[in-house]
């Protein structure tokens, strides 16, 4: 990130403002309106800015990705839209491959049958991170439930 963006950035964060990523555009949502040299500053940085927010953006969606078909969405989006805009590097898609594939690991194993009783529901807990039977071991309030359907790998 650039030194410019990152400061920009801790302004719009210090006026209570946040800033989006919208295709080639940057909106931004604050109570009160920004300073009109914070706003220039913007308009003249907003091409480190959108490379900045949309990283984000994608690291965001990485984080909350369930599975390989999200990860594969991320990369792809960023191959075949981002990258032909101008808006991310080469180098910037890359790291997004790179970090999915990191997240990747991170996804259930499970599509082989409970060793206990042959089940398929697998659930992933939010307590320790481990993959449970759901016949086996309840899942508990908000887990994720992952239908032997959904489980890749």
């Amino acid at each position: 990130m650039s030194t410019i963006a990152a400061v920009l950035l801790e302004r719009v964060r210090t006026a209570g403002a946040v800033l989006e990523a919208h295709g080639d555009t940057i909106k931004w949502r604050a109570k009160e309106k920004l300073p009109a040299d914070l706003l220039d500053a913007l308009k003249a940085s907003k091409a480190d800015l959108l490379a900045v927010l949309t990283m984000n953006a994608y690291r965001e969606q990485i984080r909350v990705a369930r599975s390989w078909d999200d990860l594969r969405a991320v990369v792809t989006d960023a191959e075949t839209v981002a990258f032909p805009a101008g808006t991310l590097s080469g180098i910037d898609v890359e790291d997004l491959a790179r970090m999915c594939n990191h997240a990747a690991l991170a996804l259930p194993l499970r599509a082989d049958p409970c060793s206990n009783c042959d089940g398929r529901d697998w659930w992933l807990s939010e307590l320790d991170g481990g993959i449970r039977c759901r016949a086996c071991d309840s899942p508990a309030a908000n887990a994720e439930v992952w239908p032997s359907s959904k489980v890749e790998r």
